[in-house]
């Protein structure tokens, strides 16, 4: 196949959207935090230069919008929010009520749960995904470190960004609604976008929610804010 200096250009800037969202070792006080440092200039930049070429002269415009809104995904960052809505005592205490009067060895799991409200939006808003966690004590063990990590793939399946967050500040058993924000950039490619979340009891993955995202695309024409980013 002979290699066209458009389809060329194209395989050389790839790279470059990657490289520009390299990983970094977290923000210091989140153990096993995966976030990366992302220039969302840098990418959405070199997303819709890629876009315009792999669109050709009839669809430049839009392939560039669209280029810039997938370079930005590669930089989208998860808001995370976490509200304890059980103590400590009061999950041992269910549990202890429901199993004889005793814990269990070690912290336990009790119910874990992930969902989007709503699980379709359109691009260019956010998404909401809340999970509902509680872990007991353990009658051999310290208090238990939660955490919860959210993962976003793109509909062909590939990574877009991952992240690992405690859901107290300190190492506590309870009941906790914990809730990640998801902003998807204008102009990103419609479809499911599959969401992993992976819960942690002192670093260990002890159970996994999968959720799906829909995205709706909404252009139907080009107006003046998607020209800009376009440009």
């Amino acid at each position: 196949m002979k290699l066209t200096y458009r389809n060329f250009s194209a395989v050389v800037l790839a790279p470059f959207v990657l490289a520009a969202c390299a990983t970094t070792g977290g923000s210091g006080n989140t153990a096993g935090n995966t976030e990366r440092a992302c220039n969302p200039v840098v990418t959405g930049g070199i997303g819709a230069a890629l876009g315009a070429l792999i669109g050709g002269k009839g669809d430049r415009v839009a392939g560039a919008a669209v280029g810039a809104a997938v370079g930005a995904l590669a930089c989208v960052a998860f808001n995370h929010h976490s509200e304890q809505v059980k103590t400590a005592k009061q999950v041992d205490d269910d549990y202890r009520r429901a199993h004889g009067g005793k814990l269990p060895e070690q912290p336990a799991v009790v119910r874990y749960t992930s969902t989007f409200d709503p699980a379709s939006i359109k691009a260019g808003s956010e998404a909401k995904l809340t999970s509902y966690i509680e872990v007991t004590g353990g009658r051999n063990a310290a208090a238990p470190l939660v955490e919860e990590e959210i993962a976003l793939y793109k509909p062909d399946g590939g990574l877009v960004r991952k992240a690992r967050k405690a859901v107290a500040e300190q190492a506590t058993a309870g009941a906790f609604q914990n809730t990640f924000t998801i902003p998807m950039p204008a102009g990103v490619p419609q479809g499911d976008y599959k969401v992993t979340t992976s819960l942690y009891v002192d670093g260990v993955v002890v159970d996994t929610n999968d959720s799906q995202l829909q995205v709706v695309m909404t252009l139907p024409a080009l107006d003046g804010a998607t020209l800009i980013a376009a440009r």
